[in-house]
């Protein structure tokens, strides 16, 4: 599947999408060959908070077979960026 050829840099967004409620709508993607979106995986948060965004990390990771990519690339948001040290602490982290 797509990680497995594309997943040597993560990009999660979670300023996508955010609704009424608060919720963010969270991609995980990469970039192919063809420079073209590849589509992860995906995953909704009811806040922004750092237990939720590890949460959320950790699913994916899981969703990967706890490979880690080599970047990961967000936007920048303090939970984000503590939660990218915890489940990603060998990554590559660019805001």
């Amino acid at each position: 599947w797509d990680y497995v050829y594309y997943g040597e840099v993560v990009v999660f967004d979670t300023t996508f999408r955010t609704n009424r409620c608060g919720a963010a709508f969270v991609p995980f993607l990469g970039m192919s060959r063809h420079r073209r979106p590849a589509l992860f995986g995906c995953g909704v948060v009811a806040d922004g908070s750092v237990d939720s965004c590890i949460w959320l990390l950790r699913a994916f990771k899981e969703s990967i077979q706890g490979d880690v990519p080599k970047s990961v690339i967000t936007d920048g948001g303090d939970a984000v960026i503590a939660a990218v040290k915890a489940v990603f602490p060998e990554s590559n982290h660019r805001v």
